[in-house]
């Protein structure tokens, strides 16, 4: 199914805009998501979660340094996976500020893009992404992005869904 969605945005990419992300940094985001952008002249942004670089199934710092290499966007999406809304100083601290800074080390650029988990966020927590510099976050809310919005809205592909459901 993503390679047939990856074709159709690329049949459509004069009258659609559509951006293409990845959570939780997996090695299937190398090995199968960026090369197939790539070969259809796409860039993706690969939201990674710092504590599992390089442990089984995930990213290593070379494969993050290979999907930066390749023209893609590296992101955060946190250290462990955790419910952005329930942390306290020092979660914050952790998930915004040093997984950023080991993600920034290993691109050996900036991190500005964000993705939060499961999607559960509030005021407070966006507030502090901004302060952290942040300047593109995603959400897991459906539908279209209308510039300016904070987060940007993404919808998600699912087993469930078809190229039509897709399409509409």
């Amino acid at each position: 199914l993503f390679h047939e969605i990856v074709a159709l945005v690329s049949q459509l990419a004069s009258q659609v805009s559509v951006s293409f992300t990845f959570d939780d940094g997996n090695v299937s985001d190398l090995v199968i998501g960026a090369r197939e952008l790539t070969k259809q002249g796409f860039v993706g942004t690969f939201f990674v979660l710092s504590s599992r670089i390089g442990q089984k199934g995930s990213l290593s710092a070379e494969n993050i340094g290979e999907l930066h290499s390749m023209g893609h966007q590296i992101g955060l999406h946190g250290a462990d996976h955790k419910d952005w809304t329930q942390l306290n100083d020092e979660g914050r601290n952790r998930e915004f500020v040093q997984a950023k800074k080991i993600i920034s080390d290993i691109t050996e650029t900036s991190v500005e893009h964000a993705a939060i988990p499961f999607g559960r966020y509030n005021r407070h927590v966006l507030k502090t992404l901004k302060e952290e510099g942040y300047k593109y976050v995603y959400s897991s809310d459906k539908g279209p992005w209308r510039g300016g919005q904070y987060p940007i809205p993404r919808t998600s592909l699912t087993s469930d869904m078809t190229l039509k459901t897709v399409e509409e």
